[in-house]
């Protein structure tokens, strides 16, 4: 009895067309796999770029926290920052401190 018919399969082209498929399958999850370990790698790569940005925001926010004091005085306004608002907020020009 030929194997294909011992596979339950009525003719030899059957047969053949259920090698290839499964060849074909095999093909599939190896490229599936190739696929999973480059996004696992590209994965690993954001969360190294994510962490290096909640370092530097933590970094900036320290800064900020340094710089705070500066702030705080706002007896006057910088001439850069007065540029700023004249050319982006003309109406609230009015409500800024004197200059310095």
């Amino acid at each position: 009895m030929p194997v294909y018919r011992e596979v339950g399969l009525e003719s030899l082209a059957f047969y053949q067309q259920a090698l290839r498929t499964a060849e074909r399958i095999k093909t599939l999850r190896r490229e599936i796999d190739d696929v999973n370990r480059e996004l696992y790698e590209r994965l690993d790569d954001l969360d190294i770029i994510i962490e290096k940005f909640k370092t530097t925001r933590l970094g900036a926010r320290k800064d900020l926290k340094k710089s705070r004091p500066a702030f705080d005085d706002m007896g006057t306004v910088d001439d850069e920052i007065r540029g700023i608002v004249v050319r982006n907020w003309p109406h609230l020009l009015a409500k800024l401190p004197p200059r310095g």
